[in-house]
């Protein structure tokens, strides 16, 4: 007799991180061949450097980083800041979260988000702040499954090798 695979969360650790920049780099991969991807890879504070970027991020008081497990093995990650807005309110940012494809539908997203809304809460943020790409109906419909919803859409066009359009 088998039993459950355990869904945990808990904040990342140092002998994590190996693990950390692999699925990083996998989720950056995953990236780069669909609609958005590449736009946003090239906005990415941590893209060439993730080792760098998430071990300065987890002993940073203003961000969190998780790791999301089944029994105990890592199977994912999230990473979130806080965003002080111009005289505005104070934001928590899902900056990034992935989980390893064969690992996703069993709750392990859910186990990294409930503790990231949490602690965004104690920190006396206004708000949670994550992005899906366009197309992504599954990442969309996880973020609205947990009361997250669109605030706006950031449209993009290329302009490699097109003149401006006349007035």
């Amino acid at each position: 007799m088998t039993g459950a695979v355990e869904v945990g969360a808990r904040p990342a650790a140092t002998h994590d991180l190996d693990t950390i920049v692999e699925l990083a780099v996998a989720a950056r991969a995953s990236l780069e061949h669909v609609r958005g991807g590449p736009v946003l890879l090239a906005t990415d504070r941590g893209a060439g450097d993730e080792r760098g970027y998430l071990q300065a991020a987890m002993v940073d008081d203003d961000a969190q980083v998780l790791v999301g497990t089944l029994d105990d093995i890592v199977v994912g990650y999230l990473l979130a800041v806080l965003i002080q807005t111009p005289g505005g309110p104070l934001l928590a940012e899902i900056v990034e979260l992935y989980v390893q494809p064969e690992a996703r539908r069993v709750g392990v997203g859910a186990r990294l988000l409930a503790p990231t809304i949490s602690w965004a809460a104690s920190r006396g943020c206004d708000g949670i702040d994550a992005v899906a790409r366009p197309g992504d109906r599954a990442t969309k419909n996880f973020f609205e499954s947990h009361g997250l919803v669109a605030r706006a859409i950031i449209a993009h066009r290329s302009l490699d090798g097109v003149p401006p359009a006349s007035p």
